[in-house]
Formats: C-alpha cells, structure tokens, sequence
C-alpha cells in the first residue's frame, strides 16, 4: 500500500511538474527552486545555453571534433564572451559605471551583457584555437554557429521579461498602426505599445540557428546574417546607447556600426580560404 502510494505521489509531482515547467519559463519575475531564487531571464539563456551545449556533443565527432580535447576550447569561448560582452555593456554606460566602479564587475546587482562584445570575444579564441589546431577559422565559426545562435535566441527571449534592448514606443493616434508591435516592458518595467525587438530577435536568432544547422560547414554565413540583422534591429530600438555623428548629418548607434562590422566579417572569414589544415588529426 505504502508502494503504491508513493507511485501515485511521484506520478502526480511529475505531471504537476510536467504541467507548470511552461509556466515557470514564460511568467515574468522569478522562479524559486529550494532556496534559490533564479531571475526568469537567467532560466531563458540557460535554456538556450543547454540546447547548444547538446548540440556541440551531438556534432563534435560528425565535424571531426573530439568531445574531450574541444572541452576547454568551449569553456574559453564561453569566458572570452562573457568577458567582452561585460566590457561591452560597461562602455555602453560609462556615466554609471564611472560613478559606481565596484558594480562594473557585479553582475549579480547590474546585469547586462553586450552581444556585440561577447561575438567579439569569442571570436578572439576562435582565431587563436585556428591557429593552436591548424584549422581553417571557418571550419571552427561553422561549428560553433549553431550553439551561439541558441544563446542568442534565449538571452532576446529573456529580454522579453527584463525588458533589455526595448523598441520605440508608439502612439497610434500619432504614428498609426504599425507592424511588429507588441504590448512589451522596458527595463524599468514599463509596458506600452512598442517596436516588438525582442521577440522579433529571439525568432531571427532561432531561425537562422536552425539554418546553420542545415548549412553544417557553411553555418558561418548563418551567423554573418544574424549580425547583419540584428543591425537592423537596433534602428528600431530604444534603449540608451553611445551615438555616432555621421557625416551626412545626423546621429547613428555605435551598435549598429559594430554589428555590421560583425556580419562583414564573419562573411570575410567564410569567403577566405585558409590554408591550414587538421592535418589528420581531430582536436
């Protein structure tokens, strides 16, 4: 009797679990596991995180990767990225960090990471593993596409709830309807009709992580158009960022200029043809 309690006990917390896991993901605020409390942004990008993780095992041995010597090369690219994508937001907002040094580096209290930095710092490591192994850099940026393009898709869906990288608001009596709009938070929480950036960067993200899971060597030129788009998005977007005088006239984000820089190139690196190879061997 006491057996088959505990079975319909554990079979009922599985389907409770099983029924609620959804919410937990798309709910706003926090989730609690034990005594751990875990922001729903930060569950987001571990989701992306985790199907990109399993992605790198499945396809390690299909791209001539060895499972155990690329283990610290993924480590460094995750570390090169979460360096430069701090460095990156903390340059963003030089008036606040100057004002509070110690936060730059607590990110436990500010949080914020600019993807344009973290591309930027894993790219470093991707040259320097080309040159360790003897591989073409594109051969590398080919296989990784795919896994960074998930972690992308789950820090914009994360955006979602924490509001980072919001959209212009609009008005419709002034502005009229537009499309891609959406009822969306800013960081402070605020929820008004706005350019809908997030979601819309969340499914670019995806999609093309799915492409250059399709592309398999040529992933590379998936990720060259993620950045190629996300340029476009930062037109739409309203959140504070350092500006650019243009000789035209007029003002430009400093992260458009960069995530263009970005897409040119890893669309170099994918046209160059590098002549180093493997040399047999798969590392």
């Amino acid at each position: 009797m006491f057996v088959a309690i505990s079975s319909q006990l554990s079979a009922g917390s599985f389907c409770w679990l099983v029924a609620n896991f959804p919410r937990c993901v798309i709910l706003p605020g926090e989730m609690r596991i034990g005594l751990w409390w875990i922001s729903v942004y930060t569950l987001k990008v571990a989701a992306g995180s985790l199907i990109a993780g399993l992605w790198l095992w499945l396809r390690a041995p299909h791209a001539g990767f060895d499972r155990r010597t690329i283990r610290p090369w993924i480590w460094g690219v995750a570390l090169a990225a979460l360096i430069g994508g701090r460095a990156g937001y903390v340059f963003g907002h030089a008036a606040y960090f100057a004002q509070h040094p110690v936060l730059s580096l607590r990110v436990d209290r500010v949080g914020g990471l600019y993807g344009g930095g973290a591309m930027l710092g894993a790219l470093l490591v991707f040259g320097l593993w080309s040159a360790m192994a003897h591989r073409p850099v594109s051969m590398i940026v080919s296989f990784l596409s795919p896994a960074v393009l998930f972690v992308a898709a789950g820090a914009w869906w994360g955006c979602v709830n924490a509001g980072c990288a919001w959209g212009h608001e609009i008005v419709p009596a002034l502005d009229g309807t537009r499309r891609f709009t959406a009822l969306l938070p800013d960081v402070y929480q605020t929820v008004t009709l706005r350019y809908a950036v997030q979601p819309l960067g969340a499914g670019w993200a995806l999609i093309l992580a799915l492409l250059a899971v399709a592309l398999r060597k040529y992933g590379g030129l998936a990720l060259a158009l993620y950045w190629l788009g996300s340029a476009g998005l930062t037109l739409l977007r309203a959140d504070p960022a350092p500006m650019l005088i243009v000789p035209a006239g007029g003002h430009l984000r400093l992260d458009t200029v960069l995530d263009l820089a970005l897409a040119t190139s890893i669309m170099l690196i994918m046209l160059i043809k590098t002549k180093g190879t493997h040399r047999g061997r798969t590392i």
